[in-house]
C-alpha cells in the first residue's frame, strides 16, 4: 500500500494488491485496487479476467454494468474462453433473452473439457432456459 501510494502508477502491483484484499476479504478495497490497476493496463488479458471473474464473484446476482462490459470485453478478446461465454449467456438469461442464452451456453460446451463437472451444469442450465422458454 505504501509503496504504491508513492509510486501509483504500477498496475501489476495495483493487482496483486487487489488479489491480496480479496483473500483477506476487503472486498471493496480490492475493487478498488483492480479499478486502479484496469485502469492502467486495459490491454492486459490475465488482468481482465482476474477482475471480471472479482467482479461476477463477489456480486454473482449483478450481471449488468461494470462485471458486464469486462465479460464482454474477454469474450471479444478470446472468443473461446469458456468463463466469457457462460458469463454472458448467465447475463442473457437473467434479461429474458432465453434463446440467446441457450446459444451461449451450447458454445460453453464446445470448449469444456468433456469431463468437466461443468458440463452438468451448463446442461442444466440450458434446460432450464429451454423450459423457461
Amino acid at each position: 500500500e505504501k509503496r504504491l501510494a508513492e509510486h501509483p502508477s504500477d498496475p501489476e502491483g495495483w493487482a496483486r494488491l487487489a488479489r491480496s484484499y480479496q483473500v483477506l476479504g476487503r472486498i471493496k478495497e480490492a475493487q478498488l485496487a483492480y479499478d486502479k490497476a484496469y485502469t492502467q493496463d486495459t490491454d492486459n488479458d490475465e488482468l481482465l479476467l482476474n477482475y471480471a471473474m472479482f467482479m461476477y464473484q463477489s456480486q454473482p446476482q449483478v450481471t449488468t454494468g461494470k462485471v458486464f462490459e469486462l465479460f464482454t470485453k474477454l469474450h471479444t478478446a478470446n472468443p473461446t474462453y469458456p468463463g466469457a461465454l457462460w458469463f454472458l449467456g448467465l447475463a442473457a438469461y437473467n434479461n429474458g433473452e432465453h434463446e440467446k442464452a441457450i446459444r451461449y451456453w451450447q458454445a460453453t460446451l464446445k470448449y469444456l473439457p468433456p469431463d468437466s463437472p461443468a458440463v452438468a451444469e451448463v446442461q442444466q442450465a440450458i434446460a432450464k432456459a429451454k423450459g423457461d422458454k
